[in-house]
């Protein structure tokens, strides 16, 4: 009965297509964020800009394999948090691996991708 309302239907709903239509690239140089399902908003960190990076994840996304994480960043932005990221132990590998190359110079081992 209530997991069959118009209203709990309407924000899964709303949730999964938010989930759905947002992309997170990770470049050799920053990382992409991409979002909006009727319009598209992108943003993107540099990664000498970034201070500290923190993986978030619930009981519930742990058994589904996803979870948040959190990039704090120098400057005016702050924080900013990419959601329901899936496998992102994998992404924040990648992420500590290109930032380490980028300070130092080097090409990173793995090429950089996209959730």
């Amino acid at each position: 009965a209530f997991l069959s309302s118009p209203v709990v239907l309407e924000v899964a709903l709303v949730l999964f297509l938010q989930w759905r239509f947002a992309s997170y690239l990770l470049t050799d140089r920053r990382i992409v964020v991409t979002s909006g399902v009727l319009s598209k908003v992108t943003e993107s960190i540099s990664l000498d800009r970034v201070q500290d990076v923190t993986v978030r994840q619930s009981l519930l996304a742990r058994m589904v394999g996803a979870g948040s994480i959190e990039i704090e960043s120098a400057g005016q932005d702050g924080n900013e948090t990419l959601h329901r990221i899936p496998r992102p132990t994998v992404f924040y590998n990648a992420l500590m691996e290109a930032m380490e190359a980028h300070r130092s110079g080097v090409r990173p081992a793995t090429p950089a991708g996209g959730v």
